[in-house]
């Protein structure tokens, strides 16, 4: 198992706020299961509930819009 770099965990919280930011779900998803494979890898962070609850908001706004995920 490796570490999760400062730089590497920094550009996963970047591209989680630029999907969270795009207002589309589809891309919420897509980072948290990128940031999900790269913690599999390493080592999951203190602040992985980011992840979280992102993927799980992201996951009932599609629900919401009749959009099985």
């Amino acid at each position: 198992m490796r570490e999760l770099t400062k730089a590497e965990h920094r550009r996963l919280k970047s591209n989680l706020t630029r999907a969270i930011n795009s207002k589309d779900p589809l891309k919420v998803i897509i980072a948290c299961r990128e940031a999900r494979e790269v913690f599999d890898d390493c080592y999951w962070p203190d602040d992985w509930g980011r992840w979280s609850r992102a993927h799980e908001d992201a996951m009932h706004q599609l629900r919401m819009e009749g959009i099985d995920w």
